[in-house]
């Protein structure tokens, strides 16, 4: 996740300095991507945290 860390930040830096319309788009879909793929890491962490909450 570290290594997608560094990749989003360029993906965002992308965003700033893009000036294409077709650049700026995929910067954008790539940012998205990026956000959904952290809460998807987020949620499955706390649902495995909680799961063995549970079991102790």
């Amino acid at each position: 996740m570290g290594i997608l860390g560094v990749i989003f930040l360029f993906v965002v830096l992308g965003q700033l300095v893009a000036k294409e319309p077709a650049m700026v788009t995929a910067f954008t879909v790539a940012g998205w991507l990026f956000w959904v793929v952290f809460v998807a890491e987020f949620l499955l962490r706390a649902y495995i945290a909680g799961f063995r909450a549970g079991e102790a």
